[in-house]
């Protein structure tokens, strides 16, 4: 048995995590940048603003990035500024949730009405190679196709979307879309059949991307603050992110996002940007400022589960006072790390134990003596594990 000793606090529960080959970082912000946001073809991520809260669809400007790091206007004039595709033309395609219509962005940065006929709250946005674009309806839970001749039609009307959020297209020809309202990704054939495909925890899924590199979907979850890898199965794997609301920059497993929104991928689809709200609380659902972050190493994933056996678990005593201890079984040995946080996300104690070994473990946690009673989180974070649990501290 290997007895580690920490200066921490404790707890678990399952789900799986890769190594720690992707690192995440912070490459520009705070700004107004809330909506989906596009890689150009200069490297440059470009941000669309929603607007400064949920119900405050507002932003009317596109923000540049450069990989310095330096912020721009790209362009000005949307209400709402949603999700937002490249056509096939090379042009930007935007969302207007606000506004009920979709913008054309020309070379010199001038904003033109692309259509607005069917669109209600429209907020994903994508092209096939034919010039037909797919949008998802939130206001009317229906998907709109545009054609290359602008005629717009009712493609897909299923009881299953619920305010569909983001929407990616696989190289077969299929949608998918993330639901707001809930965890479900429904998958839409070339006819416009809806199914359900696959559920990401949090019931509150923002946008999505299908990459052909990968042949795997990659899903931002608002409400389990994490991006999700999604295999063509149906099958889900933790890709980024420990599951705590916060902008810590680090190891995949243990940085932390809030309200992670739109997704895209650099040229080689080694690398992944997002963009979260700075944030924390839920007070009016605050959006406003955002930062981009960039998770690199996507190739190095391999999506690995190495699940330690939730029924071997035990944390005693809970509620706590001044001590506690986890027992649980590890199938192999590796490197952990231990955070105590409130249940906003926020960091209260962090902690590394660099040799926790195969078979039985036992860690012994001192309750920090300058933290108020209540209710914490300890966050277990490993090479390919990933346990919380919540403890309450007397």
């Amino acid at each position: 048995m290997n007895i580690i000793k920490l200066a921490g606090l404790l707890v678990l529960w399952g789900s799986c995590m890769p190594s720690f080959s992707q690192t995440v970082s912070t490459i520009g912000g705070p700004m107004s940048g809330s909506g989906g946001i596009l890689v150009d073809k200069d490297g440059s991520v470009l941000v669309a603003d929603y607007g400064d809260a949920l119900n405050l669809a507002t932003g009317h400007t596109i923000r540049r990035v450069d990989m310095n790091g330096n912020i721009s206007i790209h362009s000005t004039g949307f209400q709402g500024a949603s999700g937002n595709t490249f056509g096939p033309d090379g042009r930007i395609y935007q969302c207007n949730i606000s506004g009920n219509f979709i913008s054309k962005i020309k070379p010199n940065g001038t904003v033109v009405t692309y259509t607005s006929q069917g669109l209600s709250s429209p907020v994903g946005i994508v092209a096939d190679t034919a010039g037909n674009f797919y949008v998802a309806n939130c206001g009317d839970n229906t998907i709109r196709k545009i054609a290359s001749d602008v005629s717009s039609t009712q493609f897909s009307a299923d009881p299953l979307l619920n305010c569909p959020n983001g929407i990616t297209l696989d190289d077969e020809g299929n949608l998918y879309v993330s639901n707001f309202n809930d965890g479900n990704i429904i998958k839409i054939d070339e006819n416009g059949t809806a199914s359900l495909f696959s559920y990401i925890p949090g019931d509150n899924n923002a946008h999505l991307k299908y990459s052909s590199v990968h042949d795997a979907i990659f899903v931002n979850s608002h409400g389990s603050s994490s991006i999700y890898r999604l295999q063509m199965d149906g099958s889900v794997v933790v890709f980024a992110g420990s599951g705590y609301r916060g902008n810590i920059d680090g190891p995949a497993a243990t940085a932390s996002f809030s309200r992670p929104n739109g997704i895209d991928f650099s040229k080689t689809h080694d690398t992944l940007y997002v963009n979260t709200a700075v944030p924390l609380h839920n007070n009016g659902v605050p959006l406003n400022p955002s930062l981009v972050r960039m998770v690199t190493g996507v190739s190095l994933f391999t999506g690995t589960e190495d699940k330690i056996d939730e029924a071997s678990f035990e944390v005693y005593p809970n509620p706590v006072q001044e001590y506690a201890a986890i027992r649980f079984e590890a199938p192999s040995s590796g490197i952990v790390k231990i955070q105590l946080v409130d249940p906003i996300g926020n960091q209260i104690h962090l902690n590394e134990v660099k040799d926790y070994s195969s078979g039985l473990n036992q860690i012994e946690v001192s309750i920090p003596s300058n933290i108020d009673p209540g209710v914490y989180i300890l966050s277990f974070r490993g090479e390919g594990v990933s346990m919380n649990k919540r403890i309450i501290v007397q």
